[in-house]
């Protein structure tokens, strides 16, 4: 909740619980840094005396979290509309506020210099299939090897970070390599991360105790946590994990290594809850969700649903495919640990079923190393 203002927060609550009529126009539900925050965390009916209305523009259906957004109304309407129509009768004007259809894609086409498309356009697809987390030759056959004749056009830093990521996607490692920007220890952290390289990423991954101070300070600081941070928690919370996933010997977790979870569970409830004014990206929340869903169900048997949805609905928000691809591979691992370690022999073909999926939204978007990470979990399980 920390994404709207205390003061602003605090108007709105007493204004909604006063009875008003509030109307969600123009959005499309997906943000979890001021908005949303708000309104799932004040309870259902708690604004028993006010009317929420959402308008959703045009034909499509409302966005599906709609119903969690207009809980905390005593009553809620759901309508579809022109949104400009409806803007000119709450104007009290009776008149269209704008005088005709405004094509965005027509007016960006009229003011821009169109005379270096053809050497821009291959590294923009790439970067556009980066940013969905999917195989940039789905968008257009070879645009990938295209783009890599293209450097002398682009920023160094920028070509070499937009084609690595384009490549590792494709697994072409080789590729990768070759691009792969390593300007600070951080990269390399990633780099290695990446690969499941786990010897070389510890070397530059934060301690578990300099992350619990990081982040802590980082808070009290009101500064942006960078993804080092939560690129080493992963480090070490993939390791353990892996440990208790690839052995087959192992039958219970020691008491060495329950009390690193331990610690690596209050680190991960620190990244995945922290004020929203210190989060870099979204996705970070979500990595840290993930992890202390994992150790939960491993140290406790802890299923976790509800923070499994809660991962689930922020990749939905980011529009990160990669993000859905990776989490139904940790939801399958975290029910293979409750079938193991905790008896759930139920829970065993539910790890098959969520890895299949995870496998068949690899297959679909083309994510090539995805597809092997998720083919070698079903052989293992």
């Amino acid at each position: 909740m920390q994404g709207l203002h205390s003061q602003f927060q605090n108007y709105l609550t007493e204004r909604l619980e006063k009875g008003a009529v509030l109307i969600f126009l123009g959005y499309s539900g997906s943000d979890s840094f001021d908005v949303n925050p708000y309104f799932y965390n004040v309870g259902r009916s708690c604004f028993s005396r006010s009317l929420g209305v959402f308008i959703q523009h045009g034909h499509l259906p409302a966005p599906y979290n709609v119903n969690k957004l207009l809980i905390s109304f005593g009553r809620s309407i759901t309508e579809n509309a022109d949104t400009t129509e409806y803007l000119a009768v709450l104007s009290g004007r009776g008149r269209c506020l704008l005088s005709g259809i405004y094509h965005w894609d027509s007016a960006f086409l009229e003011r821009t210099d169109l005379a270096d498309k053809d050497k821009v356009r291959d590294i923009l697809i790439c970067g556009i299939a980066n940013a969905l987390g999917i195989n940039a030759d789905l968008l257009e056959s070879g645009v990938l090897t295209r783009a890599l004749q293209s450097a002398h056009h682009f920023d160094p830093v920028y070509f070499h970070d937009c084609v690595s990521v384009a490549a590792r996607t494709q697994d072409k490692r080789n590729v990768e390599k070759r691009y792969q920007v390593a300007t600070s220890e951080s990269d390399m952290l990633g780099y290695y991360y990446a690969h499941e390289d786990w010897r070389n990423a510890l070397k530059y991954a934060l301690s578990v105790d300099d992350l619990q101070s990081s982040a802590q300070s980082a808070i009290i600081s009101a500064s942006t946590m960078d993804w080092d941070i939560y690129t080493s928690m992963s480090v070490h919370c993939r390791m353990i994990c892996n440990k208790y996933l690839l052995n087959s010997f192992l039958h219970d977790v020691s008491r060495d290594d329950r009390k690193e979870i331990n610690k690596l569970i209050r680190l991960t409830g620190i990244l995945a809850h922290p004020p929203l004014r210190n989060v870099l990206a979204i996705n970070q929340t979500a990595s840290a969700l993930r992890f202390n869903l994992l150790l939960q169900s491993l140290a406790s048997g802890k299923d976790g649903l509800e923070t499994e949805n809660s991962i689930l609905s922020l990749y939905g928000e980011a529009a990160s495919i990669a993000g859905y691809i990776g989490s139904y591979r940790d939801i399958a691992i975290k029910s293979y640990f409750l079938h193991r370690y905790h008896g759930m022999s139920e829970k065993r073909d539910e790890a098959i079923k969520h890895a299949t999926k995870s496998l068949a939204l690899a297959e679909a978007v083309g994510d090539v190393r995805g597809e092997r990470r998720a083919r070698k979990l079903l052989v293992y399980l």
